[in-house]
């Protein structure tokens, strides 16, 4: 489900608007379902669910050629919240939208259908969800649930109140669903499409802990044997005393997402974050005792980051899989600049000038060009890139289908926990033997 779009309907269904929803793929509409659509529509709208602009472009270019004559136009969401898109060149008859809050849509539909007198609203609802066929948007979640059965995504909250540097909701202020309406979406669900595993779709699920644990409760009263996932901060985990985690798991939480991201305590300052490595480690084992799968998401490539942090990063990370008994999961990720972030700007100070044509925009590519990382000196990218796109996935984290060998597994462990920057060495084939330093003793 595209969660970031269904809480902008809210506002809209509020207001008395009939609404047709077309979900389309990233590349686009292969059907005229659009044109016919917005035939008969007062107002026609593209809201970008995705942030990544070479994701939405062609789904843009593709609702402008359907949609072409039409007098009301409006383009929202996504990366189009961004400083840098506010150039974006498009059509002049087309209203763009840049704000992420859920009820500027609802104004500048109000505005297109003269109807000012429509106050925005901007408490979060469900009754979106509540209209359409769930089951379209499922699909399996093995990573994070554990087995193939078929998962929905619930748009819970927006937002996020920490303020960290490097994130897309730097500036955006958080908002969620109330305890009752999360409830009642996920037994509306079970009930009506028989859907029995769920994933909260928001990125700070613990700001308030009250809300957490009523939700946790109303799930054990009402939806019983369900299975869920759940991301929160690792400092507000840390505050739940084990009665609480208890009552987190005993309502089937199964997975919990943390932003551990780096490994050295000076560094996760630089990215806003308020706890320390051994938090992070005593909220892991925690978690693990209780039955919950920790799930640690690792930053690497961070600019002003040094080899010293790095290796701390890796030490942080066997150091969670050895203490969970391998039962820890990882998200592990390279550094990526968004535009309008403190850091991010900071990243791309010097480098050429984003495009602004849409389809310049579209294709852009991270990694076509011979630096990705530019603010890392050449050696550190290579090692970046090496540990995030081999190394760490293989020996921690090699995901619910891949087996690589045991001695592979060992190997890819090993490399990472003792080699210099400069002796970091790849696998020759991910379901072969590695080649290993002459000091590495199994």
């Amino acid at each position: 489900m595209p969660y970031r779009a269904f809480p902008v309907l809210d506002p809209l269904l509020r207001a008395g608007y009939e609404v047709t929803l077309i979900v389309e793929p990233p590349q686009g509409l292969a059907t005229d379902a659009l044109a016919v659509a917005s035939a008969r529509a007062d107002v026609v709208v593209c809201w970008c669910a995705e942030l990544h602009p070479g994701l939405q472009v062609p789904g843009i270019l593709s609702f402008l050629a359907q949609t072409d004559g039409h007098s009301n136009r409006i383009l929202g969401g996504g990366f189009l919240t961004f400083d840098a898109a506010r150039e974006l060149e498009v059509p002049s008859d087309l209203v763009l939208v840049h704000g992420s809050e859920n009820g500027c849509l609802a104004v500048a539909v109000a505005e297109a259908c003269d109807h000012p007198e429509v106050a925005s609203r901007q408490a979060m609802g469900i009754e979106a969800v509540l209209g359409v066929d769930l089951t379209e948007f499922t699909r399996s979640e093995e990573h994070l649930l554990g087995n193939t059965n078929a998962a929905l995504q619930l748009p819970t909250g927006l937002g996020c109140g920490r303020r960290c540097p490097f994130c897309f909701y730097e500036q955006a202020p958080w908002r969620a669903v109330g305890a009752a309406d999360v409830v009642r979406m996920v037994v509306y669900a079970r009930r009506r499409f028989g859907i029995e595993q769920f994933l909260m779709g928001e990125l700070d699920f613990f700001a308030s802990q009250r809300r957490a644990l009523q939700i946790a409760d109303g799930l054990i009263d009402d939806a019983p044997g369900v299975r869920w996932f759940a991301l929160g901060s690792v400092q507000d985990i840390a505050a739940l005393d084990d009665s609480m985690i208890a009552r987190l798991a005993r309502s089937g939480l199964h997975c919990l997402e943390m932003g551990t991201e780096v490994g050295d305590d000076v560094a996760r300052r630089r990215l806003g974050k308020q706890f320390t490595a051994e938090e992070a480690r005593a909220t892991n084992r925690r978690l693990h005792r209780a039955g919950i799968v920790p799930l640690h998401n690792i930053l690497l490539g961070c600019p002003g980051e040094t080899a010293a942090e790095r290796r701390t990063t890796l030490a942080l990370v066997d150091a969670l899989h050895a203490e969970t008994a391998g039962a820890a999961r990882f998200n592990f990720r390279r550094y990526q600049p968004i535009p309008g972030t403190t850091m991010g700007d900071a990243a791309l100070r010097g480098a050429p000038p984003l495009p602004t044509g849409l389809t310049a925009v579209q294709d852009l590519r991270l990694g076509e060009h011979d630096r990705v990382m530019p603010w890392l000196d050449a050696a550190s990218e290579r090692e970046v890139l090496h540990l995030t796109d081999h190394l760490l996935p293989v020996g921690y984290d090699p995901g619910p289908h891949a087996s690589p060998k045991p001695n592979v597994r060992q190997a890819a462990r090993a490399q990472c926990r003792a080699l210099p920057s400069d002796q970091l060495l790849a696998a020759t084939d991910c379901n072969d033997a590695m080649t290993l330093p002459q000091t590495y003793q199994p």
